[in-house]
């Protein structure tokens, strides 16, 4: 009886030898694409990379810009101010000279208008 069970183990060994087998060849096979995967991915990934890199660039030149637009916003904004001020400084002159020369016009008048009454 010996001999029938070691024949019986040894066939459950050649089948758990060609389990084994089928096993380690279908985790070769899947290595195998999962290594093929990594490399597209890690490819994709360089891509990626450069593309940030790209990405940071454009960000760095587009915020130089905002800084360099805020700056003349500003500058703009002072002269627009201070030339409103002259321009009400010019009306408040003009006005004020405006208002000298009808006075000088009512004084002329008035003194016209005495000259052309007393001539009979």
């Amino acid at each position: 009886m010996e001999q029938e069970q070691l024949e019986k183990k040894i066939d459950w060994l050649e089948k758990e030898r060609r389990a084994d087998k089928q096993t380690i060849a279908s985790l070769q096979n899947r290595l195998t694409e999962i290594e093929s995967h990594l490399e597209k991915t890690n490819k994709y990934a360089q891509g990626l990379e450069s593309d940030i890199t790209k990405v940071s660039v454009r960000l760095t030149r587009i915020d130089a810009f905002d800084e360099a637009l805020a700056v003349v916003r500003k500058d703009i904004k002072s002269e627009l101010d201070a030339q409103e001020k002259r321009l009400k400084s010019r009306e408040k002159y003009a006005k004020s000279k405006q208002e000298e020369e009808i006075a000088n016009l009512k004084i002329d008048l008035e003194e016209l208008s005495k000259k052309l009454t007393v001539i009979p």
